[in-house]
């Protein structure tokens, strides 16, 4: 068997991660080996977002890929960084959703959607520059000639 082609490149403060084959028992080993140095820097580098897997060349993933995949997830997860995929065939989507980790993964139909969405700056917003707006507090029912049966009773009274 070939070995797993694996390529990557940086934007936005994100590692986009291209995946050239099935994540199977075969290739996560040599995935691993390729993803490792772009986690530690995710995790040690504040700037950095995370990951986005590009898997558009990926038409299956098996336990292997699933737990690797999980294992990814949980670490930039503690971290509160990103992993997002992108150009998930169905039949991946489903084997991850067998799994039970289709719900906590975050799906993205490309590369460009994912940069846009997650690697976008987020501008904090400072306590003191935020409005407080107190809502107004009704002690008393409104008045009862404001409901509708009251006005057509009025229209009514007024022509006789």
């Amino acid at each position: 068997m070939a070995p797993l082609q694996v390529g990557h490149y940086k934007e936005n403060n994100l590692y986009i991660v291209t995946v050239g084959d099935n994540l199977t028992v075969d290739t996560v080993a040599t995935f691993n080996q390729y993803v490792k140095p772009l986690m530690e820097d995710v995790l040690k580098t504040t700037q950095m977002r995370g990951l986005i897997l590009n898997m558009k060349k990926v038409f299956m993933v098996d336990s292997s890929g699933v737990g690797t995949i999980c294992g990814k997830l949980i670490k930039l997860k503690k971290a509160e960084k990103k992993m997002v995929l992108c150009n998930v065939n169905k039949t991946v989507t489903d084997t991850f959703a067998d799994s039970g980790l289709g719900s906590a993964l975050t799906y993205y139909s490309s590369v460009q959607e994912a940069i846009a969405i997650i690697g976008r700056v987020e501008t904090p917003v400072r306590e003191e520059s935020v409005p407080i707006v107190k809502k107004p507090v009704f002690t008393k029912a409104p008045p009862k000639e404001r409901g509708l049966e009251n006005f057509m009773d009025k229209k009514a009274r007024n022509r006789k």
